[in-house]
């Protein structure tokens, strides 16, 4: 065979093998969704083959979170996570506050009054690859004290921006998780409708069950099993409030197992601007260690300031909730 034809070959199978590994990889949505990628042209949005500037070939650095945010700051992306924000109308209102919050500001409705405003982020989600932080409850119920495991987390680590099917491109394993290596993959359902942001209104504050494009069982069950991989001991069946689990730290825990809206009734999961007030701002982490040396700041990722998502008037514990305390 020529040497020009055995290059020609060999050039015709490295593109095919390209072909394969992005066309296989990338879905679920825009860039991320394998339906739009025919041609290994799309692979070329995210990498270089030699004049990369991040691991991973990334095209931006000089980690990988600089890369991510480099869209998803509102400059490329519609969905800025780092405001909380909606920059477009293809998913819904430009502006609207994104389900997620923000990591460095948040657009969000804190007082649960229909007023939805911008603030920095009290309390977010580490993820920049570097910052350590404990993941509070990870692993088993323990006898001895023990708080969770140090990680420094990244985009990459919750998120596969390849696509895999899930909903928000979530791995069915994060990485750094328990038992990662041999735990089953959680799958968490992509809903036939996507909607990357909160509807405020009198009659729901975070639309989280009902709703054009809500979460809606099995997804707000699924989101609460996979954000338990991490915070293992966080995820609790109906009662646990009442029984003793039989952990040093993790002893008497609120129910997340069967709670409509699981975690997300009130967690936000990249960063909120709630702030807290004389009693909820004084609340330590579960090692009896605090956020900083402002106690408004303890706002840990919750949806409304002073811990409103507990009592307000569509909330469990609100004059109309299922739980309502004003009824005791």
């Amino acid at each position: 065979m020529r040497k020009g034809t055995r290059a020609a070959i060999g050039a015709v199978a490295a593109v095919l093998m390209l072909l394969i590994i992005c066309g296989t990889a990338l879905a679920d949505n825009e860039i991320h969704d394998a339906d739009n990628l025919t041609e290994a042209d799309s692979c070329a949005a995210c990498h270089r083959a030699h004049t990369a500037q991040a691991g991973k070939l990334l095209t931006t650095g000089p980690n990988q979170d600089d890369f991510c945010f480099s869209c998803h700051d509102g400059s490329g992306a519609e969905t800025d996570v780092v405001n909380g924000e909606l920059d477009g109308t293809t998913y819904g209102t430009n502006g609207a506050g994104l389900r997620g919050g923000g990591f460095t500001n948040a657009e969000m409705d804190i007082n649960h009054d229909g007023t939805v405003t911008s603030a920095s982020a009290t309390s977010a989600h580490s993820a920049d690859g570097a910052t350590a932080g404990t993941m509070w409850g990870s692993g088993p119920i323990n006898a001895a004290a023990d708080y969770g495991v140090s990680v420094s987390l990244s985009c990459g680590d919750c998120h596969n921006p390849h696509g895999n099917g899930n909903y928000r491109l979530l791995r069915g394993n994060p990485n750094g998780m328990e038992n990662e290596g041999s735990a089953p993959a959680v799958d968490v359902t992509e809903q036939p409708t996507i909607s990357y942001t909160i509807t405020y209104t009198a009659s729901n504050y975070r639309d989280v069950t009902t709703g054009a494009g809500a979460y809606q069982t099995p997804t707000a069950a699924e989101i609460g099993e996979w954000c338990s991989q991490c915070h293992t001991r966080y995820w609790a069946a109906t009662n646990s409030g009442e029984t003793d689990s039989g952990d040093a730290v993790f002893m008497y825990r609120h129910t997340t197992n069967g709670l409509t809206g699981s975690c997300l009734s009130c967690h936000v999961a990249h960063g909120t601007s709630a702030t807290m007030g004389t009693y909820s701002g004084v609340v330590t982490f579960p090692d009896g260690t605090t956020q900083g040396a402002t106690p408004a700041n303890e706002s840990r990722l919750l949806t409304g300031d002073n811990r409103t998502v507990c009592t307000d008037p569509d909330s469990c514990h609100g004059d109309t909730g299922t739980w309502d305390l004003t009824s005791d």
